[in-house]
């Protein structure tokens, strides 16, 4: 081949390679996983699993009246984080009940959501922000 014919064949395909009526879209996430990893995330951040199957994201904490640490509560309490999970078909905001100690079990489109915890643990005369807590998920794909 000769080094004109070697141009043009180089040139030829980067301007193929710039073809923009294929694009792939990528989902909006601050981190991207895979199906079965345990992750946190906090307030205002979201996760892709699975290239964007499922994108998760932790919006609010409604309430928490979870007994602090090393108190004797008569009540365990709980706290109401919401989440918003979207599919390839559906958006939803999820609200979810979180027990002291935490571990929930939630399904939306097949996907199983976990709740592994919820942090920091509640105690006893401090006040926390919805920006202080960390939400642990793992979630598994549809079978």
């Amino acid at each position: 081949m000769s080094i004109s014919r070697a141009w043009v064949f180089i040139t030829a395909l980067i301007l193929l390679s710039c073809d923009n009526t294929q694009s792939v879209n990528t989902p909006e996430a601050d981190y991207f996983l895979f199906s079965g990893q345990p992750f946190g995330l906090r307030l205002g951040e979201s996760a892709a699993i699975d290239g964007g199957e499922l994108i998760i994201g932790f919006i609010n904490i409604l309430a928490d009246t979870r007994c602090p640490q090393g108190l004797d509560c008569a009540e365990p309490g709980a706290a109401t984080a919401i989440l918003v999970a979207q599919s390839f078909t559906a958006l939803e905001q999820v609200q979810i009940e979180i027990p002291p100690g935490g571990e929930v079990e939630v399904v939306f489109e097949g996907f199983k959501i976990y709740v592994l915890g919820l942090l920091p643990e509640a105690q006893e005369g401090v006040v926390l922000k919805a920006i202080d807590y960390i939400i642990g998920l793992q979630i598994t794909s549809p079978d």
